[in-house]
């Protein structure tokens, strides 16, 4: 069984990124993150109609309603428990394994091009890897898919930029094979098109 969770938080003042704000200002800034939110979840719905597969969207503040109107009752809504945001993502694989899933995908939604295919190719990767990421331009990640639990790897885990070197130095370490995806833009880096 597989399990896509969607990572996000609904684009308000507070959770938009200060770059973003600052380059388009309040109003286009949210537009772009829904944009990234809604291309991400419908990306994962196609991926879910052409597989068996669960998804999921976890939410981090109480705007469940908000998610109903923008992206309907396909997805399934979770509200995020924990702290930060890595603890949120380990209780949640922790919690997919429990309930029996053998792949799970955490997806990110600071990255507006994601595609039912990297989605595909991840899981894909899944069968000759125990590790899949999906790093972004700025060295952060927009997916980390598993096919088991890595408590070992999330608790030597905290909120550095350059999470993806960090998360393949800590595979290598432990010898787990690791497989990587597409880089994608993170919507909030110089390299994303809408700041030209």
């Amino acid at each position: 069984m597989k399990k896509l969770i969607i990572f996000t938080q609904y684009p308000y003042s507070n959770s938009i990124n200060k770059e973003l704000i600052e380059s388009f200002g309040f109003n286009k800034a949210m537009n772009v993150k829904l944009d990234s939110i809604i291309n991400s979840a419908f990306s994962a719905l196609r991926y879910k109609e052409k597989t068996a597969c669960t998804v999921e969207l976890h939410y981090c503040d109480n705007r469940a309603i908000d998610f109903e109107g923008l992206l309907g009752k396909d997805i399934e809504l979770v509200k995020q428990s924990g702290t930060t945001c890595l603890e949120c993502i380990n209780k949640s694989f922790k919690k997919s394994f429990e309930q029996g899933f053998e792949n799970v995908c955490f997806i990110n939604t600071n990255i507006n091009d994601l595609t039912f295919e990297i989605i595909h190719e991840a899981f894909l990767k899944l069968y000759y890897n125990d590790i899949v990421l999906g790093p972004t331009n700025d060295g952060e990640i927009y997916l980390l898919a598993s096919k088991y639990y890595l408590k070992s790897i999330f608790k030597k885990l905290n909120r550095d930029k350059q999470i993806f070197e960090k998360i393949s130095n800590l595979l290598k370490d432990a010898n787990i094979n690791c497989g990587i995806t597409k880089t994608l833009i993170n919507i909030a880096s110089k390299e994303n098109p809408l700041f030209k």
